[in-house]
């Protein structure tokens, strides 16, 4: 099933663990995933949006961006080891990217159709 948005979604967790999931969806506008602090986990994917954030706090937190077609990206991972992953997504726009302070920060990068995107806190890449 598709899910249609004729606005923006916003997905807040606040504070504690969390586990924030879009799937299958349009939005015309954008979506937001707001973790708050604690070990959070957002999952995207197969979604069509002019812009997605994912906005974690502190902790181990972890986000994936799979198959999407997306206008542009931002996502701020927060404090704490956290990983990124970015998996054949076309982003048109822009594309940010911030690991955020943490000694163990990961970012998989794999078969994103994109412009070069700014990568920011990421100690390790795979």
């Amino acid at each position: 099933d598709t899910n249609y948005f004729v606005t923006s979604l916003t997905v807040n967790g606040n504070a504690g663990n969390d586990s924030l999931s879009l799937k299958g969806s349009i939005l015309l506008q954008s979506a937001t995933l707001v973790g708050g602090d604690g070990n959070d986990n957002s999952e995207v994917a197969s979604i069509n949006s002019r812009g997605l954030m994912i906005s974690h706090g502190a902790g181990q937190d972890s986000a994936a961006v799979r198959a999407s077609l997306l206008q542009n990206l931002f996502a701020d991972l927060g404090h704490g080891d956290d990983i990124f992953v970015l998996q054949s997504n076309q982003i048109f726009g822009s594309a940010e990217a911030d690991g955020g302070l943490g000694l163990n920060d990961q970012l998989v990068d794999q078969g994103n159709l994109m412009r070069p995107a700014r990568k920011r806190r990421f100690e390790s890449f795979g």
